[in-house]
């Protein structure tokens, strides 16, 4: 279906088509009050083909319209509608012959049948056409509207990355680790500084597109996990679950480390392990991930603020980049706080 971001007094969707039906019955009366005809009458005969009028707007807007624009299905929907309005214009007969002859008429000669299911036609087509260029009018603004959008929030993520994802905290105290077990544990020190050139190569040369191998995100990942574990130096207080095939899938880079990030950032290390419980699941294009952690009764006053500028820019891009294709949950309880992500990630 087509997505409109639609200015402030047309967010109201029952606001928008009374709007347009109103001006629909204005533009078809003009006629009559410019030759002062039936002015009432003219009204009257409008308000009441309203409801069929409607029909044919509607069924071509939500239904054959995404027919023609998504599935490319030209010439099944040209018959379609061809159909339709056909007998839509035949029940406008049929309408004026047995239902409203009942209500008071100007007194007019009799017109040819032809002639009356030609001018149905032609009014119901007008009708339609008004109705699906106003609507791909207002998609095409919107769609210019969010491109500059788009252009812009991809620039400020860049910076944000930059300032914060690499957080210097958990860059300078993986550093000392290293230094400790260098002297203790050389072939861990080894591994340690693979995990860390891996990440600094990840953010630095691998996120610039749009959208990245998901396996390459979520080793992203676990290799920071994996730091943490080590800065902490207890094993057992992350638990990672990973179930699903993420080959050939894509998604926006580096999206997910602020949900993983803010668990360390307000996770109790006092609790009993695991006190962080990651669930990645991955099922046909659809992605979900679940992250818990065990947070200080203390802290619970600061859990509108948990995450700062990483949550804020996690929901901003997941708007502009998986629009309508995605659920973000965020929940406290006691001494929990949990965060729930689910992401469609086909494209069409």
């Amino acid at each position: 279906m087509i997505q409109i971001e639609y200015p402030g007094p047309l967010l109201n969707k029952l606001v928008r088509h009374a709007a347009f039906w109103l001006f629909m019955v204005i533009f078809y009366t003009l006629p009559a009050v410019f030759n002062q005809d039936a002015i009432g009458f003219r009204i009257l005969n409008n308000l009441l083909y309203v409801p069929l009028n409607m029909v044919a707007v509607y069924f071509s807007l939500y239904y054959l319209l995404p027919k023609v624009m998504f599935r490319k299905q030209f010439v099944i929907s040209a018959i379609i509608y061809l159909v339709t309005i056909s007998l839509l214009a035949i029940a406008a007969k049929l309408l004026k012959e047995y239902v409203y002859v009942f209500l008071p008429m100007p007194a007019s000669g009799p017109t040819p049948l032809s002639s009356e299911i030609f001018s149905s036609l032609l009014t119901l087509n007008m009708m339609v056409g008004m109705a699906i260029g106003t609507k791909l009018l207002m998609f095409w603004f919107s769609m210019q509207i969010k491109s500059k959008e788009m252009e812009h929030e991809k620039t400020q993520s860049e910076l944000v990355h930059l300032r914060s994802q690499l957080n210097p905290h958990f860059l300078f105290n993986t550093l000392n680790n290293i230094d400790t077990l260098v002297l203790q544990y050389p072939e861990r020190a080894s591994e340690t500084l693979i995990k860390l050139s891996d990440i600094l190569r990840y953010c630095i040369y691998e996120t610039s597109e749009d959208q990245v191998p998901l396996e390459k995100e979520l080793e992203y990942l676990q290799n920071y996990i994996d730091l943490q574990k080590i800065r902490l130096n207890q094993p057992d207080f992350v638990r990672v679950k990973l179930s699903g095939i993420s080959a050939g899938k894509k998604i926006a880079p580096m999206l997910l480390i602020p949900l993983v990030e803010n668990a360390f950032k307000h996770g109790d290390r006092k609790v009993a392990t695991p006190g962080i419980s990651i669930f990645i699941e991955i099922a046909d294009h659809q992605l979900k991930i679940v992250v818990e952690n065990s947070i200080k009764q203390v802290r619970l006053y600061e859990i509108e603020k948990v995450g700062g500028i990483g949550l804020k820019n996690v929901r901003r891009r997941l708007e502009l980049q998986y629009p309508d294709r995605h659920i973000l949950e965020i929940e406290k309880h006691h001494e929990k706080f949990r965060i729930q992500l689910i992401i469609d990630l086909y494209e069409n």
